[in-house]
Formats: structure tokens, sequence, C-alpha cells
């Protein structure tokens, strides 16, 4: 009956939590790169196309496992 309003809440919660996993993530990269202990490293394109050709194989043995949506939302699967 008040499928919609569960529908609104889940998209609600999960889009300030993801928020919230983007400025988490965005501090630790900062801090890895503060350090100076690592090197981090942006892949072009070209790498990150080449990336997604050689786990193309990997992605679609876990598919049913993790949910292709899932896959396809992330920036390496994006595309799929």
């Amino acid at each position: 009956m008040y499928v919609w309003l569960w529908k609104k809440i889940i998209a609600e919660v999960s889009a300030q939590v993801n928020a919230n996993a983007q400025t988490l993530n965005q501090q630790a990269r900062q801090k890895i790169i503060d350090s100076g202990l690592s090197e981090v490293v942006q892949l072009t394109e070209e790498d990150m196309e080449a990336w997604r050709q050689v786990m193309t194989p990997v992605w679609d043995e876990f598919a049913a496992e993790i949910g292709a949506e899932t896959l396809s939302d992330t920036p390496a699967g994006a595309g799929r």
C-alpha cells in the first residue's frame, strides 16, 4: 500500500549515503596524496577501456552474484 513511500525513502537515503561515501573517498584520497608515501595515478580513458576489456570475463562470471546493475553503475562498468 505504501510501496511508493518506501521507494521514495530508500532513494533519498541511498542518495545521501552515496554522497557521504563520495566525500569520505575524496578525503581518504587526499590523505594518501598528502602523505607523500604513494603516487595516485589518474588513468586515461584508453587505459580504462583496456582494463574494462580485461575485466569483462570476470564481471560476467560474477554478475549473477553481484548484480549486473551494480556493475553497470560503477565508473569501470559504465556502458555495460
